[in-house]
């Protein structure tokens, strides 16, 4: 395994406020639509497919769609209660979870006006 593989599997890029500071600086940095093979298209990194789907989509990425809070870094569950994810939203939170390197063992989906195309497309996901 690569140092770069290393580092999309590490836990402190998708927990807490470190991270969402490390998601926006990544955001307004050169790398961040840099991280795929051109040939093959392929994204490894979750943060990298959000950020490049929501540019190909014209949606403003949100950290807080990948970035859990602290209180979470125990666990191995999702919560995507009370957020956004209507139609583009949710096909890029979809391509960052098909790359997803931390097991997840349960998923939250509620009052976030999932549509079942979209629910569907999230589940299909994992």
């Amino acid at each position: 395994m690569s140092l770069h593989e290393e580092n999309y599997q590490n836990p402190r890029l998708y927990f807490g406020e470190e991270a969402k500071e490390d998601f926006w600086e990544l955001y307004k940095s050169e790398r961040r639509f840099k991280d795929y093979d051109i040939e093959s298209g392929d994204i490894k990194d979750p943060r990298f497919a959000y950020l490049k789907t929501c540019k190909d989509l014209k949606v403003y990425p949100k950290a807080r769609m990948l970035i859990r809070d602290s209180k979470y870094e125990k666990t191995n569950h999702l919560d995507y209660s009370n957020m956004q994810l209507l139609n583009k939203s949710a096909v890029a939170v979809a391509e960052a979870i098909k790359r997803y390197q931390l097991p997840v063992d349960s998923i939250t989906f509620s009052n976030n006006g999932l549509k079942p195309k979209e629910c569907t497309l999230m589940i299909e996901s994992f």
